[in-house]
C-alpha cells in the first residue's frame, strides 16, 4: 500500500525510469533470497511424514 506513495515521491524528485526500476528490484530480490533460504531450512528439517515417533 505504501509502494505507490513512495513511487510517486520518487517521480516527483525526478528519478529516472531506470533508477525507479532498480529501487523496486531491491525488495523483490531480498524477498526471493529469503524464500530460498526458508525453503532450504524446511527441506533440511524434513516433512512431518518422514519423522519417526520418539
Amino acid at each position: 500500500m505504501i509502494g505507490p506513495l513512495i513511487g510517486g515521491q520518487l517521480i516527483a524528485l525526478n528519478w529516472s525510469n531506470a533508477a525507479l526500476f532498480h529501487a523496486a528490484a531491491v525488495p523483490v530480490l531480498c524477498s526471493a533470497l529469503l524464500v530460498i533460504a526458508l525453503a532450504g531450512a524446511t527441506r533440511r528439517r524434513g516433512s512431518p511424514s518422514e519423522r519417526q515417533p520418539a
